[in-house]
Order: C-alpha cells, then sequence, then structure tokens
C-alpha cells in the first residue's frame, strides 16, 4: 500500500525575477526550460551517487536496492 518516496523543494534565488525578465529575452525563457528539463527524475537518476549502509538494511532487501541502483561495491 504504501512505498518509499524522495521529495525535494527548492527554492532557487531570483527565480520569479528571471521568470519576469524572460517574458522580453527569449534565451532566459529558454535557459529556465532546460535547466528544468534536466531536473527530471530520469536525468537526476544518472547523475545520483550512491551509497548504501549494508549493515542497516535487511538482507532480502538488500539485492532489490543494489539492482534498482547498479550499485557497484
Amino acid at each position: 500500500m504504501y512505498q518509499n518516496k524522495f521529495i525535494a523543494f527548492i527554492d532557487i534565488l531570483g527565480f520569479g525575477a528571471l521568470v519576469e525578465n524572460s517574458e522580453n529575452a527569449p534565451e532566459i525563457a529558454q535557459s529556465i526550460l532546460d535547466t528544468l528539463l534536466s531536473m527530471s527524475p530520469d536525468k537526476l537518476q544518472e547523475s545520483m551517487y550512491v551509497s548504501i549502509n549494508e549493515e542497516s538494511i535487511p538482507t532480502s532487501e538488500l539485492i532489490g536496492l543494489k539492482k534498482h541502483y547498479s550499485y557497484d561495491e
């Protein structure tokens, strides 16, 4: 019924002003879009570093966890 999830809230200083300025500067709007797209879950997972504390995870879950993150010791 429940699943483990990770949620992050990011406050980008000056983002509102940047969006307002993008109204008259298409290159700023494109830069905002490119940046937001680079934060997609797939892109973030590609660049993510995973460290697993194997002693604190039950053996039954450890194999699946390593497989999910393509974890190499």
